[in-house]
């Protein structure tokens, strides 16, 4: 696979320019950050490569698979990673740059479905989808929910919603209306049902990133909201900004 020959790349970013961010890893997340075939698109995305462009650094983001992403930003020196959601479990293993947007984790079923999604105990004996190396896979499972499969794409997950092949499928609510043409179910054709959580996803780095270079993304940021770069963004991709 294609991600198994980045990591000398990465490696080699890295090593020469040790007090840069100059390597970001992420997943296709859409509309968060994703791949297009002129490059790369999503609300998150843009915001980073906003950034970069104020602190003065070269941006780059690399496309792989979402699990290996966070193990390559947990191992590596100077490796940015998006979109990741803050909770307890990986506070530690990262360096927590810039919050970005928040948003729910939701469970979907069909519109005409007859499942209950109402609330998460009456969900437990669905079958569930779910992204594998998401953060829906740590808390399905510390809430006891055993009857879950995951996948490496969310495209996977619609069209085996629509095909009857899960009954339900979790994920970040702004999901519902990217999957029409990628997974075959647009936003009316799905309901709503109980949070999971609510996201609080940053742009995050490696754990011992310089402090002088956290402080530099930070600043930048703090000037986009300012100058209402970041709230242009974020209500292009139908996002409240933060405040």
């Amino acid at each position: 696979m294609k991600w198994r020959w980045l990591i000398p790349i990465l490696w080699a970013c890295v090593t020469a320019h040790s007090a840069e961010l100059t390597v970001i890893v992420s997943a296709d997340f859409d509309p968060y950050s994703y791949s297009t075939s002129e490059g790369g698109a999503g609300a998150m995305y843009e915001v980073a490569q906003e950034l970069a462009k104020r602190v003065g650094q070269k941006f780059s983001v690399q496309f792989m698979p979402w699990a290996r992403a966070q193990q390559i930003a947990k191992k590596e020196p100077n490796i940015g990673i998006l979109p990741l959601a803050r909770v307890p479990e990986r506070e530690a293993d990262y360096t927590w740059l810039v919050e970005i947007l928040q948003e729910p984790y939701v469970f979907f079923a069909l519109k005409n479905s007859k499942v209950d999604i109402s609330t998460l105990e009456a969900t437990k004996d669905l079958r569930i989808g779910t992204f594998a190396g998401s953060l829906s896979e740590v808390l399905l499972r510390q809430k006891g929910f055993k009857n879950f499969k995951s996948v490496t794409t969310d495209a996977q997950n619609v069209r085996m919603l629509k095909s009857g092949r899960i009954d339900v499928w979790v994920a970040p609510l702004s999901f519902k209306n990217r999957y029409k043409e990628k997974g075959g179910l647009a936003a009316e054709d799905m309901r709503v049902g109980a949070t999971l959580i609510i996201l609080h996803e940053y742009l995050a780095a490696s754990k011992n990133l310089d402090a002088e270079t956290v402080k530099k993304w930070q600043e930048a940021f703090k000037a986009m909201k300012r100058d209402g770069t970041y709230a242009t963004i974020m209500k292009k991709y139908g996002f409240e900004p933060l405040k």
